[in-house]
């Protein structure tokens, strides 16, 4: 038994399984990608073809950098890629909340006017999440509004 790996054109390996077939063959490309052999496990993170072996790297400094020339860099790409799933994770936290106090806005709301117009405040300041966290690198970064306890 071997394993199969097929890698990106940078080294990255892109997927690997094991198998007793001999196919596809050491060196050839399937769909855009180099086909690759070892006869153990690699780590998909820290493991990468140099051209003529594998090689081991450490691991990458940041979610923005991408492996290139035998080095991690900073790729402007998918630092805004990482940011935008970062902001979606932060939009989809931030409906949930507002959702969750949608009821006090509600014409047959208990709350008195005064009540409901504290809750609209909060409501306005979550609804400015994620805009007024532009600088943020992670979505546990958000500092969110308090919810009021009336």
């Amino acid at each position: 038994m071997n394993y199969k790996l097929r890698v990106a054109d940078n080294g990255d390996i892109q997927s690997q399984y094991r198998t007793s077939e001999d196919e596809p063959v050491h060196g050839s490309r399937v769909d855009g990608l180099l086909c690759c052999d070892s006869d153990t496990v690699l780590d998909m993170h820290l493991n990468y073809w140099n051209g003529d072996s594998w090689a081991t790297r450490s691991a990458a400094p940041s979610e923005f950098c991408v492996w290139s020339n035998d080095a991690w860099v900073v790729s402007p790409e998918k630092r805004e890629a990482v940011i935008s799933r970062w902001l979606e994770t932060v939009r989809v936290e931030r409906n949930v909340k507002l959702m969750q106090c949608d009821w006090t806005q509600a014409a047959d709301s208990p709350l008195s006017d005064e009540s409901k117009a504290i809750w609209a405040g909060y409501r306005q300041d979550l609804r400015d999440v994620p805009a007024s966290s532009t600088e943020i690198l992670d979505p546990s970064d958000v500092e969110w509004p308090t919810a009021p306890d009336v």
